[in-house]
């Protein structure tokens, strides 16, 4: 991996007694819109609520979130019927390229095909990568950055 920054930060998410009515932005300054990178295929139930708690990690340290497979799922897509699966993919990498940087969730040392090909995208378009490896109690590693 090209430009790969090796560093350690334990962070336990605290996102869960916030007013999220009274959080302020500058007017003139946007969001920084993360990409969240994680497993959907398998046990699609379980995947969807830990993609949930990484969305409000990303929420928890100032950032948007952005993660299509809890988007469209949300809408009636199904993940299970190729035709859709395949044209919900198009959406996400398309949301992808809207993203300032994509934060990569990896739970038991699994990367989806799903997940590599997001990975793929993001470095072609150079965007920063965050990889985060999933701990036990809610806590996420951080295992490295990639710049291209």
């Amino acid at each position: 991996m090209d430009n790969l920054v090796i560093g350690i930060c334990v962070r336990k998410c605290e996102c869960f007694n916030k007013n999220y009515n009274t959080r302020k932005t500058a007017t003139n300054k946007t969001l920084e819109k993360v990409y969240v990178v994680s497993r959907l295929k398998g046990d699609i139930k379980n995947n969807i609520e830990l993609a949930k708690k990484y969305c409000r990690f990303v929420d928890s340290i100032g950032k948007m979130p952005v993660a299509s497979h809890i988007m469209y799922p949300a809408m009636g897509f199904d993940d299970t019927n190729p035709f859709e699966r395949e044209k919900c993919r198009i959406y996400g990498l398309e949301l992808l390229k809207l993203c300032d940087s994509v934060y990569c969730f990896i739970k038991d040392d699994v990367i989806s095909t799903g997940m590599r090909e997001e990975i793929r995208v993001a470095r072609e378009l150079n965007i920063p990568i965050k990889y985060f490896r999933v701990l036990e109690g809610g806590y996420y590693e951080c295992t490295g950055y990639l710049y291209n």
